[in-house]
């Protein structure tokens, strides 16, 4: 059975405005605001497409970003393993280490989160 998804759209949340304004002059109610956007589709959708950080990210990045993914993605999954995610769900995550709710489960991703100073 193959579903009809013409009626879907991919969600995009713009940050443009958040990225611009430097972090004094962001408000309490607009920080909430891109909060409740990003957790509403988070929990509703389950995933989304940001826009508006072309200014900080040069497209330079992003397509070498996207061309190692591709590289690590295609590597054995013996290869991927030895990055396997840690208990706070950092590594190459895959399909056997979730099964959320007994379902099968088709999730594989490489979560890297870079250090806040």
């Amino acid at each position: 059975y193959i579903m009809n998804t013409s009626h879907y759209k991919l969600p995009v949340i713009d940050i443009s405005e958040f990225l611009s304004s430097p972090a004094g002059q962001r408000t309490p109610q607009k920080n909430a605001a891109l909060l409740d956007e990003l957790m509403s589709v988070s929990s509703d959708v389950g995933f989304f497409y940001i826009t508006g950080f072309n200014d900080i990210v040069s497209e330079s990045l992003i397509s070498s970003t996207f061309k190692q993914l591709r590289y690590f993605f295609a590597l054995p999954m013996k290869q991927k393993m030895t990055i396997h995610a840690n208990q706070n769900l950092r590594g190459f995550v895959c399909k056997d280490d979730q099964g959320y709710y007994g379902l099968d489960d088709t999730d594989k991703r490489l979560d890297i989160v870079g250090d806040v100073e």
